[in-house]
Parts: structure tokens; sequence; C-alpha cells
């Protein structure tokens, strides 16, 4: 009797015990239940996916005859009669139901153990969201709607590769040049201008991969990009593992012009240069032009934010013109697979290898307003210009965000043009001008004025009562605090971080005393402490508050495509936009960064 109870009492137990288990997994039972119920996912198969076609169209708000077209594309074979049939589907689409098919999309398995036909049903929905963002592009960049239609996959690849960009700034920077750097349509396939013969874009896509700096990367690993010429394989950055190959580095260093500005165009910047240096005694030997562009962003209608947006450095580069128009565009650049994984983080300030680049990557892209500075120069200083830029293709220097950077290699130009300036700032400072002023806090400026004389004059007071040793003693201190905090932010995003250093190709016989020559180790490492000075780097801030105060600088804002001013537009709308964002820039740069 007793054995009876206790196994009884045993059993019991355990149905508690049970009962308390499946309760403490209830919530994650529940939560199952509930996925599967409202959010189920698609379909494991197409043969599902058709079953299941009604409760999926109405869940995610997909027509049936979408639903059976992705099932078609599923089923197909062949890769071309995939993409013709994702091509007529998206003609048909609506933006809606194709937010509604990114969903949809987002819901399958994310494992490669799917079925093939659902992964060629995932594969579709991705062609069609890129379709649609090329196709909505053409649009708003005013491209001939004959391409995509004609060839959208095609028209979509160069928008992926970045190479429509730079044939349209060709098309809208040099007279004659929609002619010249026309796109070929012809048997629905497009072509593209080469020194040869025109260049299919379906071998582009078929045999050629994009590289990470958006240019082409063929099966032999030689890299293509689109010049004056056309497309060809001569590579806007440097591969350094092939520079000991000469038949390499006679195709790739040497910068390649962008174009011959027409006797039209080299006239009217010949008369905005008098304009503005005819007063100088040798201004008729300067027949050449070197132009530094910069591109800052919108300053925001709150000037609180002005500190902040002003210290986020941007791009500088610059253009070399001769005398008879031909026109060469670089700008100091990395090698972005030197960072790593965490470009952005811990590797910020790390030192990389850095090139002169051919053919500089952001005269291509959109901006909220170009800011262009031109000096005169003359033949053999432009030549020596483009010679130096060539040199450092070829061996190769050192690159890093705060030390050797674009503005670095910008004011190496400047000086070259007769410019001595120096575009560093100080590290302390330039935190501290990450902080808005107390007028931009809303504090009346009467009132800012009142309290700044009050502090200045006890500054004074101190100054004149403290003993000289204990004012050295309490600068050294300052400063030594300064630096640790400043060394340790620099050290924490890689400061003293160095992607190993690279062998470029160094020709003994053609190097010359006065070349230039950049730091060969990063400026940013620890600092010595109580060194005032030591804490300094190059930054487009006080670049750009150089050239906002220079007569000879003009702004121009974005005209809907690329394109290069070579001289200020003629178009009165124009000159009016880039009257304001001139004004605009100025004031943002003043309060936030002077040199």
């Amino acid at each position: 009797m007793v054995g009876i109870i206790r196994i009884q009492a045993f059993n019991a137990f355990k149905a508690v015990a049970s009962t308390v288990h499946h309760l403490s997994h209830l919530p994650a039972h529940i939560t199952i239940l509930a996925r599967q119920t409202l959010f189920p996912s698609p379909a494991k198969n197409l043969a599902e996916l058709k079953d299941r076609q009604w409760s999926i169209s109405k869940k995610f708000g997909l027509s049936f005859e979408t639903l059976a077209a992705l099932i078609s594309i599923g089923q197909t074979a062949g890769l071309d009669e995939r993409k013709e049939k994702v091509a007529l589907l998206e003609k048909g689409i609506h933006d809606k139901e194709l937010k509604a098919l990114k969903k949809f999309k987002n819901r399958f398995d994310r494992s490669d153990a799917l079925p093939i036909e659902i992964r060629q049903v995932k594969e579709a929905i991705a062609g069609l969201e890129r379709l649609r963002k090329s196709r909505k592009k053409c649009e708003e960049l005013k491209i001939d709607g004959k391409y995509f239609a004609a060839s959208p996959w095609q028209m979509s690849f160069l928008f992926e590769s970045h190479l429509i960009f730079k044939i349209l700034n060709l098309q809208n920077s040099f007279d004659g040049g929609k002619r010249k750097h026309e796109i070929v349509l012809q048997d629905q396939q497009l072509f593209l201008q080469s020194p040869q013969k025109p260049f299919p874009v379906k071998t582009l896509i078929e045999e050629f991969t994009i590289t990470e700096q958006h240019a082409l990367k063929d099966k032999e690993g030689n890299v293509w990009s689109y010049f004056d010429k056309g497309f060809m394989d001569s590579d806007v950055f440097i591969n350094p593992a092939r520079l000991q190959d000469r038949e390499y580095r006679e195709k790739n260093i040497p910068l390649l012009s962008l174009g011959q500005l027409s006797a039209e165009q080299m006239g009217t910047l010949r008369e905005y240069m008098r304009e503005n240096y005819g007063h100088e005694p040798d201004f008729d030997q300067k027949k050449a032009v070197v132009q530094f562009i910069a591109q800052p962003p919108t300053p925001a209608k709150n000037r609180f934010f002005w500190g902040v947006q002003a210290q986020m450095g941007v791009h500088g580069f610059f253009r070399i013109i001769y005398e008879d128009g031909t026109v060469f565009s670089s700008g100091l650049e990395c090698l972005l697979e030197e960072y790593g994984e965490d470009v952005f983080g811990g590797n910020r300030l790390k030192t990389v290898t850095g090139i002169p680049v051919n053919f500089e990557l952001f005269e291509s892209r959109k901006h909220a307003g170009c800011v262009v500075t031109s000096r005169p120069a003359t033949q053999k200083g432009a030549e020596r210009i483009v010679e130096q830029l060539n040199k450092m293709r070829a061996k190769l220097v050192r690159y890093n965000q705060v030390g050797n950077n674009c503005t670095t290699l910008s004011q190496m130009v400047l000086k070259e043009t007769g410019v001595e300036v120096n575009f560093d700032v100080s590290i302390p400072l330039y935190f501290w001008r990450y902080l808005p002023s107390l007028v931009d806090l809303g504090m009346p400026k009467k009132l800012y004025h009142v309290i700044h004389s009050v502090v200045v004059g006890i500054m004074r007071v101190l100054n004149f009562v403290c003993p000289k040793i204990g004012k050295r003693a309490l600068k050294a201190l300052g400063i030594g605090i300064l630096n640790l905090t400043f060394s340790l932010v620099i050290y924490i995003l890689g400061g003293t971080r160095k992607a190993p250093e690279i062998e470029g190709f160094h020709d003994e016989a053609d190097q010359k005393e006065d070349d230039w020559q950049f730091e060969k180790t990063d400026r940013v490492m620890m600092s010595r402490f109580f060194n005032a000075n030591q804490l300094r780097f190059a930054h487009t801030a006080p670049f750009l508050h150089w050239q906002l105060k220079q007569q000879a600088t003009f702004v121009v804002p974005y005209t809907g495509q690329p394109k290069m001013f070579f001289s200020p537009p003629k178009e009165e709308n124009l000159l009016e936009q880039g009257r304001k964002l001139k004004e605009k820039f100025t004031k943002f740069y003043a309060h936030s960064a002077p040199v």
C-alpha cells in the first residue's frame, strides 16, 4: 500500500513538474505559434508557394498575376530567359507592390539550403529592385529612355559600376563631348566608346567584376575605366603588387587626360583668369591653370550644428589644365582594402597606402555645391605637377586621414602655383570647434561680448599676478592633459596602427632633390605630451575657408547631371545660385574653421 502511494505520489510529482516545465516554455510556444500564424514564411518550395498563393497575396498585398510570374521565373532554367521575364515584370509592377515584394523576400529563409527554384524567386525580386532603381536614376538624370527600354540589365550594370556617371560627366564638360562619348545602341545592345572599336556592355557583365572602388577588373586581373579615349585598361588607382612589371607601369602610371577644352572654352577660362590675375606682372607667361576643388555639405538650418558639420572633413582635389586645354584630374585617395573590415571604427586613423588617382572619383558625384578656386601656372609648372603625381603613383606614399591626406597633397600642388599656406589645425582646437558658440545657443550678442570681456579681463589680471614659473607650470600641465586626452582618442581610433608598407617602383635615375616628399611615418602617433604643436593635422575645413576668401573662387550648384565647370557658368540662374551658395559656405566656415 505504501509502495502504491509512493508510486502515485511520484507520478503526481512528475505530472506537476511536466506542467511547470511546459508552462515555463509557454511564452516561447506562444511566440512560435504567433509567428507562424501572423508572419508565416512564404514557402519552402514552389509547390507550397503555389498552394498558398491566395493567403500569401492577401498577407503581403501582392496580386495573383505577380506571384504567378514569380513562380514562372523560379521554374525557368536559362539565365537569359529569367532576366527577360524579370525585365517584363518590372515594366508592369508599381512601387507599392515592389515594396510589398521586398517584405515578401525578407521572409524567406536566408540559408543556402533553399531549393534552387526558391533562390531564383528571391533573386528575381532583388533584380526587380535593381531595375526599378536604375529606371528612376535614368529619369532623374534625364537619360534618353531608349537605352533602358532596349537593354535594362545593361543599363543597370552601368549604374552599378558607376561608369555611367563618368561618361555623362565627359559628355557634359567638353564641347563635342556628347558625340564623342555617346553610348551606342545597336540590335538592342549597348556599346561604350573605346580606343579600338565600341566595347559591348554585355561583355562587361559576363567577364568583368566591379572592384570595391568602382572600377572594372577583367579575368586577367587588369583594371579598366573610362577616360578621354573611352573605355580602356588603365587603372584609376594602382595595383602595388604589379609595380615591378614594366608593361604594367607604362600602361597604368601616367595620368590620362579627360579631354581637351575647345578654343571657346579655353578663351572663356583665360578671360576669367585675366579678370582675377591680370594685374600681376607675369600673368601673360602663365597660360596654364590649376584648379582646387571641394564639395562641402549643405549647412544645417540651425547654426547649432555648424560646428559639427564643418569638422566633418570633405574631400579636396584638383585639376591641371595645360595651355592647349588638355585637362587632368587627380587627388590623393587610399586603398580601402588595407583598412580591413573596420574602416570607420577602430581603424579610422590607420595609416595605409595612398595614391594620387587618375580621374578623381568625386568629379562625377552629386554634390551640395562645388567650390572651385583657380590659380595661374606656367606650362612648365603644370607639367611638373603631373610629373610629380606620376612619380607618386609609381613609388606610392603613406596615407592617413589625419596626417598625409588629400589636403596635404592639395597644399603641395598649391605651392607649385606660388602660394604657401598651411592647412594644419590643432587637434584640441579641432575638437573645441565641434561645440556650438554661446550665440548659437541663443545668447544675445551684446551679453556674449560683455561676458567675453569680463573673462578676458580676469585672465589678464591672473596673467599679471601669477609668477612666471607658475604660468609655465600651469601651461605645461594644461598642454599635457590636453595632449594626453587627445592622444588616447587618436590611439582608440587606430592612430598608431599601420598597414605594412609596400615597396613601390623607384627609378633612381629619375629622382631629383626637389621631388615632393611625403612623410614616411604617420603624424598622429602618441605625442610628446608637453609639446603644444605636436598634435596637428591637415584638414579640409581651413582649406575651404581659404578657398572661399579668394576672389578667383566660384561655386556652382549641382545641375542634375555630373559636369565639370572650368569657369563660372553662363546661365544667370546658376550664377545667382552659386553666389548664394558661396555666401552661405563663407559664413559656415568662417564661423567654424578659420585658418
